[in-house]
């Protein structure tokens, strides 16, 4: 992995976190409004996982965050020996939308 490979898995990654929020404080929004009848911390706890999951589809590089190869380049950076796990997990097993 690059530098700007790890720029690109960051950048997806904050955008897709800024994206579900913003869905997420639509909810909120009506919730306080009453359109959506619970109160405003349910409506976050019950639709942030949903909004995370969904903003998934918009920026697909930030599923690589929690990948193997991405771990071992932060560790790289930081002077760390790469971990040596007999498993590489890849970052899309964690969106349920790219399970296969």
């Amino acid at each position: 992995m690059q530098e700007k490979d790890h720029k690109i898995i960051l950048k997806s990654f904050l955008l897709r976190l800024i994206l579900s929020l913003f869905f997420e404080l639509g909810f909120i929004i009506c919730s306080l409004y009453q359109v959506i009848m619970f109160g405003a911390g349910i409506t976050f706890i019950l639709s942030f996982p949903f909004c995370y999951l969904l903003s998934g589809k918009f920026f697909p590089d930030s599923t690589e965050f929690l990948s193997s190869d991405h771990r071992d380049y932060l560790r790289s950076r930081k002077g760390l020996a790469k971990s040596d796990d007999s498993i590489k997990i890849k970052g899309h097993h964690f969106d349920d939308y790219k399970r296969g």
